[in-house]
């Protein structure tokens, strides 16, 4: 149960402090008093988004906290997850600063705003006048079959596994979008890695057939040029070998008078074996050399070969081989990117195959449940008034969507021999605020919310209706908590406990007042709802008879 609601700083709620008491709880007052600011204050303690400018004009924060007893087990599973400790009240705060920030509080622990929501889902089921135009549009009809089935979990995991097939969707796509330009690639590297393989290239060949074609092409001033280096070397009458024997030999005589000179003796000696290694060289390379016009055609085409290679792929043949070594990597990565995609469309296609049975599963769980709902929502309208209604749960196949392959559409006829039609077509305000009020009613017994707000529920009715739709919530009440705000009397007096809410100026600030009313202060109420601010006596006698009543 709702036990009090303290708000400070909240639009023109400065500081305020409420009771509430069990059944059916009434709030009235006249337009603009602040009766749905407060509804709004509970809203965004049991975690609605918080709006600054909602906070009081001067002032930096607002601040709201409410305490909450008896809570259901379902709640303190919640808390305790949270790392919470609860007994059998909870005392929930929160605060919204200038900035937009906000902090949530249960039991003076800071907490997150989705532990706060999962909570106040729990707490109450809040419904304002927004809420007629969620019933005239046909996209919600599904959502209440669905929380009246309780079959809002497997929606949940429903649209998990939606969600989870658009993600696999898109990757697949991706994907094969990658591979198509890889495949194109693919032709482009098959090629190149042939075309290099073809030519067997060896590190550094270039090099050496380069110096290969040198030779061949000078191969003639090489020949006469080691002739006559051959000659002067060794071969002519004044060859070097010949002289430097000869200083050799002085040399040898003068060592042996002079010992200083054994140092040249060893030098010459060596520079005639370094005459002699050169002759030796020389002589077999001549003999050998013959000038090869078909090897040096070779070379050339094989040097055209190379350098074609090195200009595609990199400048030198070391670059090139390292690009041969990068082309097997790409197909690596090509087989690499394949597989994935494998995996992928297997993925996808065992969420696609789980995700069609769940949806034929909630589907078959609809049409199996909605006469239930339909027959549930006739006693409801027969409730409210409405006993010669007919209403019908209208089902159709859809794409799949997150929400499942079906489309729901309520329709409903008002009197007997008349067609049924989409309830945009045919309700009246009044009768859509008793229709939601009926489908509120079973939703709330279904969920086991602690307790529901009517936030001026009662637009478009009046008189008898008005008594209905008074009873039906204090009826509501026996069971739950009930709040209501309204401007109806026959509602007013139907309640347990009745709060007046009204708008004063103190020292040029305008604020709101809430106060419980004791039954002299209520009949004075309800004449002012029955006949307007100037209260007569026979309003008074009406409002004392309709509270007597």
């Amino acid at each position: 149960m709702f036990r009090y609601l303290r708000v400070k700083n909240y639009a023109l709620l400065d500081d305020i402090y409420v009771e509430f008491k069990r059944g059916f709880n009434i709030l009235t007052g006249e337009t603009g008093g602040g009766k749905s600011i407060l509804v709004k204050a509970l809203s965004f303690l049991l975690g609605e988004k918080g709006d600054p400018d909602a906070i009081r004009t001067g002032e930096k924060y607002a601040e709201v906290e409410g305490e909450f007893d008896g809570i259901s087990s379902n709640i303190k599973a919640i808390l305790e997850d949270a790392g919470i400790e609860t007994q059998d009240n909870i005392i929930v705060r929160r605060l919204l600063k200038s900035s937009g920030k906000t902090k949530a509080y249960i039991n003076d622990m800071q907490t997150t705003v989705k532990t706060l929501k999962n909570i106040g889902d729990l707490l109450f089921d809040i419904h304002g006048q927004h809420q007629h135009q969620l019933l005239m549009n046909e996209e919600t009809h599904l959502d209440f079959l669905d929380a009246y089935l309780r079959i809002l979990p497997l929606r949940d995991k429903l649209k998990s596994l939606y969600f989870q097939k658009l993600k696999l969707e898109e990757d697949v796509h991706l994907i094969e979008k990658r591979l198509k330009e890889m495949e194109q690639r693919k032709e482009l590297t098959q090629f190149q890695r042939e075309e290099i393989d073809r030519a067997n290239i060896v590190a550094g060949e270039d090099v050496e057939l380069e110096k290969e074609k040198s030779i061949i092409t000078h191969l003639e001033q090489i020949v006469q040029s080691l002739s006559e280096a051959k000659d002067i070397l060794y071969e002519s009458e004044d060859a070097v070998y010949t002289k430097l024997s000869r200083v050799l030999e002085i040399i040898r005589t003068v060592s042996q008078y002079d010992k200083e000179f054994s140092k040249d003796e060893e030098a010459l000696t060596e520079v005639l074996t370094t005459v002699d290694d050169l002759y030796r060289r020389y002589t077999p390379y001549l003999s050998e050399m013959e000038f090869n016009p078909e090897r040096l055609n070779e070379i050339e085409e094989r040097l055209i070969l190379l350098d074609m290679l090195k200009k595609k792929y990199g400048g030198t043949l070391e670059k090139v081989m390292a690009y041969r070594k990068e082309l097997e990597g790409y197909t690596e990565s090509f087989d690499e990117v394949n597989k994935k995609y494998e995996e992928k469309k297997k993925s996808l296609d065992e969420v696609e195959k789980e995700l069609n049975k769940l949806a034929g599963e909630i589907s078959q769980k609809r049409e199996k449940g909605k006469k239930g709902f339909e027959d549930k929502i006739k006693e409801e309208l027969s409730l409210l008034g409405m006993e010669k209604s007919t209403f019908i749960v209208e089902m159709e196949k859809r794409d799949l969507s997150e929400k499942g392959i079906d489309g729901v559409k309520f329709l409903i006829s008002l009197n007997p021999g008349e067609a049924v039609k989409p309830l945009n077509k045919i309700a009246s305000g009044g009768e859509i605020s008793r229709i939601m009020l009926g489908i509120k009613s079973i939703l709330s017994s279904q969920d086991k919310v602690s307790g529901l707000v009517f936030d001026e529920i009662d637009v478009g009715i009046g008189g008898r209706i008005a008594e209905v739709v008074g009873r039906k919530m204090k009826s509501i009440g026996k069971d739950r908590q009930v709040l209501c705000i309204t401007h109806l009397p026959q509602i007013a007096v139907m309640a347990d406990y009745h709060l007046k809410v009204e708008k004063v100026v103190v020292k040029n600030r305008t604020k709101t007042l809430i106060n419980p009313l004791n039954k002299e202060e209520r009949i004075i109420e309800i004449a002012r709802m029955v006949g307007g601010e100037k209260i007569t006596k026979s309003a008074k006698e009406y409002a004392e008879q309709l509270l007597n009543q």
